[in-house]
């Protein structure tokens, strides 16, 4: 399942080819989902233990980013230990795990604020896979994940057994 771009744009990010500009998300293509995971494959994709360390960026590419992101900010590396680069759409629920047009899927959050979100984005995905919401509805939650953080906390969602394809 991993990706083969990751060397192309791990050589634009260091050679300069990506400015910090660059790096600010586009309202029209920001929000994108890997196309392999649908509601219909969740079962092979999304539900496998494993899955999101499967499709995640490796850590030089991630590092990258996040540099740059911060660089936008006006920050420097001094501050990267404040923030965790998070991926906007969680690869959990099927996010896009970041290719040379949408590197603006990764986005930095204070690490407070990003252990909440990283278990939220495990309960969608538990979920998911439990049956209790569809895919879409864990997508379209996810936009704003502070109010579905509190709506999903009345969930019991156990991850069971994928479910069959």
């Amino acid at each position: 399942m991993k990706r083969t771009y990751w060397l192309p744009l791990f050589l634009i990010l260091a050679v300069g080819g990506i400015g910090a500009a660059d790096m600010r998300p586009d309202p029209d293509t920001w929000r994108t989902y890997n196309p392999a995971v649908t509601q219909e494959t969740i079962a092979t994709t999304i539900c496998v233990p494993g899955y999101t360390a499967s499709v995640r960026p490796p850590v030089y590419i991630t590092q990258l980013i996040k540099k740059w992101l911060l660089e936008a900010q006006g920050l420097t590396w001094a501050d990267a230990d404040k923030y965790q680069l998070d991926h906007a759409i969680s690869l959990s629920i099927g996010g896009e795990p970041g290719d040379l047009q949408h590197t603006s899927n990764f986005q930095l959050q204070l690490w407070a604020e990003a252990h909440r979100k990283d278990r939220l984005e495990i309960q969608a995905m538990r979920c998911v896979c439990a049956g209790v919401v569809t895919l879409e509805q864990a997508r379209t939650d996810m936009e704003n994940w502070q109010e579905a953080y509190r709506r999903y906390a009345k969930f019991i969602c156990r991850q069971r057994e994928a479910p069959a394809p």
